[in-house]
This record gives structure tokens, C-alpha cells and sequence, in this order.
């Protein structure tokens, strides 16, 4: 019987989403497969990074990203989520909508941004994902920062640099928030205390 998970997608389906070669060849192995649909193929191919094939896919239905489903167009911030900088690098190429929300109501700068993911920060913003997008708090990225720079208790691995983030989000024209607006880490602290001598006026409200 074929195994799967709470949104009844299976296994198989799950590892060719998340670009997991390793795993859909494990499960190949022991005579798992199934077919896969268009825009799952689509999907695979960005989440594997592979942009050669996934751009020949959209060559022959240019309309493709537009008629992904919602569950679908959540990959990217998910992947982003993860750390898997080569397909979200991938989907952006692609055209793929820059402010769509997946867990907590988040988009992909902000999960980046929750995770100290500096790189994946760069990338985003690069882009032209919005720091002012609200996420399921009522915030934006500012907050996600604040919050996740001064966590202690998160047992997810992850990069956490934020202190990288900071100067990245700094970099890309985010002006640092108000002396008393959010609490940071210390470390993040220092780095907007810093930037708000060098510019004194521009202060988030």
C-alpha cells in the first residue's frame, strides 16, 4: 500500500518536490515509482536545481507557473526553508511569484530570514522580494529578525547568522528600525546602533 503523508502526498511524490534524487532513487530500488504530472515534473526539476530542464519545460507551456496551485507555488518558500539555495536560485530565474506565504503565513525572506540564512537573504532580495510583506504575526522581516535573532530554544539546524542578515537587509535599502520599535540580539543591536549613527534620519516608525 503506498504510504502517505497528512496532505496525502506520498512519499515518492514528496522526495521528486524536494529535489531529494537520493531518496527517489533509494525508493526506485525497491520497485517504488509513479507517474508524475506535468507540473510535478516542472516542480522536480526546479527543486534539483535543474534550470536547463525545467526553463525547456516552460518553453513548450509558457503558462505553467501561472497554473500551479496554490500547495504548489508554497515549493519555493518551503525549499527556502530548508536551505536549498540552488532551486529557489532556480524558480526566481523562472519567474516565479516572489511573495508567496507557506508555514506561519511566511514568505521565503522571511523564512530565510528565521533561519539567519544570510545567503538565501541575498538571493531574495536580489530579486525583488519585499521586506515589507506581513507575515501570519503581523509583521515583517524586521520582526521575524528580531525575534529569531534573540531565540535561544530553537533546535532546528540552521545557519543563524544573523548578524549576516542584518547587514544584508541593511545593504538592500532596508532602513534599520527605531532605537525602542523591536528587540534584537545584542549582536544585531550593534550592527543597526552602527548604521543609525551614519544615518541618523532614516529610522523605521
Amino acid at each position: 500500500m503506498r504510504r502517505v503523508n497528512e496532505h496525502g502526498v506520498s512519499l515518492f511524490r514528496f522526495a521528486q518536490a524536494f529535489g531529494r534524487a537520493d531518496v527517489v532513487e533509494l525508493l526506485r530500488a525497491a520497485g517504488v515509482d509513479e507517474p508524475l504530472g506535468e507540473s510535478e515534473l516542472f516542480i522536480s526539476a526546479c527543486a534539483r536545481g535543474d534550470e536547463r530542464a525545467a526553463r525547456a519545460m516552460l518553453a513548450s507551456a509558457p503558462d505553467l507557473i501561472a497554473r500551479l496551485n496554490a500547495s504548489e507555488l508554497q515549493t519555493m518558500p518551503e525549499l527556502a526553508s530548508t536551505g536549498n539555495i540552488a532551486a529557489v536560485r532556480t524558480m526566481l530565474a523562472l519567474g516565479w511569484p516572489r511573495e508567496v506565504k507557506t508555514a506561519w503565513d511566511a514568505t521565503a525572506l522571511n523564512l530565510a530570514v528565521f533561519r539567519g540564512d544570510a545567503e538565501m537573504a541575498e538571493l531574495l532580495l536580489s530579486s525583488g522580494a519585499d521586506w515589507r510583506t506581513r507575515h501570519g504575526f503581523n509583521d515583517n522581516v524586521i520582526g521575524t529578525l528580531a525575534w529569531a535573532s534573540r531565540e535561544e530554544s530553537m533546535e532546528e539546524p540552521a545557519p543563524r547568522d544573523y548578524e549576516g542578515c542584518a547587514r544584508t537587509l541593511l545593504a538592500h535599502g532596508v532602513p534599520a528600525p527605531g532605537v525602542d520599535a523591536y528587540g534584537f540580539s545584542d549582536e544585531v543591536t550593534a550592527i543597526f546602533d552602527a548604521w543609525r549613527e551614519e544615518n541618523a534620519e532614516a529610522v523605521v516608525e
